[in-house]
């Protein structure tokens, strides 16, 4: 995996300082309803303007719901939240306010009985050692308010490179249905093959007994689990209680 090489040519964008269209001048902003609650009648108004033309432009049918929601912990994270999880286990990491409301909404809101708390206090990070990728995982990558970010995704990626720093025979193979993950898994394995201490040993495992396989039948691939027989196998799927039982 390569860094791109095309980066826009107008950075202005996202939620820093935005570009506006030509012509535009800060006349052209009322400034009426800066600074008010959007729950006051005129903004409704206005947030409902916006919905029924948007509806209008787009095409929308009329039976189908259009909703304005704050692109943050409070919006799409919390509507991901409600919409996922459930299916297995969660694991909510917390270290500032956003995973504090998130492990607050999961347990309070939700009411999922395995929840796994991987705290710690306001500022430092947690033992993510202690995190379980089998399980659905909530955390701030970039935890603003405590100036706390997660240092880099090699964590995630541990699992695999455990098994292969056991000794220099240990077999680690991944079975995948899109080469892209893969790919990703290659690079995170690169990368943290640099700084493991055992890092000879893993290196050669993987050299000599590391494989790779690409599944283009997923019916196909309880077979080559079932033929490799693994002494220790991990599945992350959305599908595992039925790979199980095959």
């Amino acid at each position: 995996m390569t860094m791109p090489t095309l980066k826009p040519q107008n950075p202005r964008f996202s939620s820093g300082p935005t570009s506006k269209r030509p012509g535009w001048d800060i006349a052209s902003l009322p400034t009426t309803s800066l600074g008010r609650s959007h729950r006051a009648a005129e903004e409704k108004a206005k947030l409902r303007g916006v919905i029924e033309q948007s509806k209008a432009i787009l095409g929308i049918p009329a039976d189908f719901q259009v909703g304005i929601v704050p692109a943050s912990d409070t919006g799409a994270f919390e509507m991901a939240m409600w919409t996922m999880l459930g299916e297995r286990g969660v694991d909510v990491l917390s270290w500032e306010s956003f995973g504090q409301g998130w492990r607050t909404d999961v347990t309070k809101q939700l009411k999922l009985e395995d929840v796994r708390d991987i705290s710690a206090d306001y500022g430092v990070l947690p033992d993510l050692s202690q995190v379980d990728c089998n399980r659905d995982v909530l955390f701030t990558f970039n935890g603003t308010t405590s100036g706390v970010k997660v240092p880099d995704t090699d964590w995630i990626a541990a699992d695999l490179i455990a098994q292969a720093e056991h000794d220099e025979t240990s077999q680690s193979i991944v079975i995948a249905d899109d080469i892209k993950i893969i790919k990703k898994i290659n690079y995170f394995l690169l990368k943290q093959l640099k700084i493991l201490p055992k890092k000879n040993i893993a290196s050669k495992s993987l050299k000599d007994f590391g494989l790779s396989i690409l599944v283009t039948n997923k019916k196909t691939l309880t077979d080559i689990i079932n033929l490799i027989a693994p002494e220790h196998l991990e599945i992350f799927s959305k599908n595992s209680d039925k790979i199980i039982k095959n």
